[in-house]
Order: structure tokens, then C-alpha cells, then sequence
């Protein structure tokens, strides 16, 4: 896909990801929550936008040079056109830019198309987490894409 822009996300922006979130997760983040990352100095809250409208957003935490990815995803009307890969890739480089030297995750271990983006992206699994998810109960998968060379 290339007529899409990744920015910072704003109060605008809330609204739209909140539907993104609910469409794709049983337990989604509140607009409440949404908010909350917004003013979170440790929150990295960006969006894909088409023609200046959010199709899709990532929200992770900066912890002491880790970073942690909290929630990825897409609107179901643009997934599999590659903004889920260019939001993952935005996150790697600028975790890069921010001297981090790992970002950490949890997956569903059901979750294939996830999976498979990760693993693409070099994120290693290194753990499972059981009964991490609920709406189902389901266990998770931790990944790891390690940013600094001395670490692998």
C-alpha cells in the first residue's frame, strides 16, 4: 500500500482506534485508555492513515531503554495491504532511533497472521505465558526482536 502516512497519534484519533480495537480484540482498550497513552510521556501511540483517517495504530511502552509493544492492529478492510508490516517497521526504526535495545511482546498463540508478521521481522519467541488471554482463555507467546547486535 502506498498512499499512507504514519504519524503521532491525536485526540482525533482516539475515536477510530477504539472502533480498530473493538473489531479486532475481545477485551479492546477504552477510548478512556486510548486517551491515557496519548498524554503517557512513556507511550508511543502512532496511526496509518489513508487520506488523513486512521486505519490502523500501534501503542507500546518505553520502560528503560526496552521497549514493550501493548496492541498492533489494522482495520479489517486493510489488512493484508501491508500497513500492519509498515506500522511493525515504524516501530522497529524508531526504537532503533531511540537506542532501545529490545522490543518485547505478547501474542496469542492462535494468532497466525500475527505470528508470522513477527517472525518476519526477526522478533524471536522465547516464552509462553499461560492463560495470559481471556475471552477466550488462551495462552500467550513472548517475543523478542533484540535491537542492540551484542545482545543476539
Amino acid at each position: 500500500m502506498k498512499d499512507f502516512e504514519i504519524r503521532a497519534a491525536t485526540q482525533v484519533d482516539v475515536f477510530p482506534c477504539a472502533q480498530i480495537e473493538a473489531e479486532n480484540f475481545s477485551e479492546p482498550w477504552s477510548a478512556n485508555a486510548l486517551t491515557d497513552a496519548l498524554t503517557d510521556t512513556n507511550s508511543l501511540f502512532y496511526v496509518i492513515c489513508v487520506q488523513n483517517n486512521a486505519v490502523g495504530y500501534y501503542i507500546a511502552g518505553n520502560i528503560c531503554d526496552e521497549i514493550n509493544l501493548y496492541t498492533i492492529a489494522v482495520a479489517d478492510e486493510y489488512k493484508g495491504k501491508g500497513c500492519g508490516k509498515a506500522l511493525l517497521q515504524h516501530l522497529i526504526a524508531l526504537s532503533k532511533l531511540m537506542s532501545a535495545l529490545f522490543i518485547g511482546l505478547e501474542v496469542r498463540v492462535s494468532n497466525e497472521r500475527a505470528i508470522a508478521l513477527y517472525e518476519q521481522n526477526g522478533f524471536i519467541r522465547n516464552g509462553k505465558r499461560p492463560d495470559f488471554y481471556k475471552k477466550p482463555t488462551e495462552d500467550a507467546y513472548l517475543y523478542t526482536l533484540y535491537l542492540n547486535e551484542e545482545m543476539t
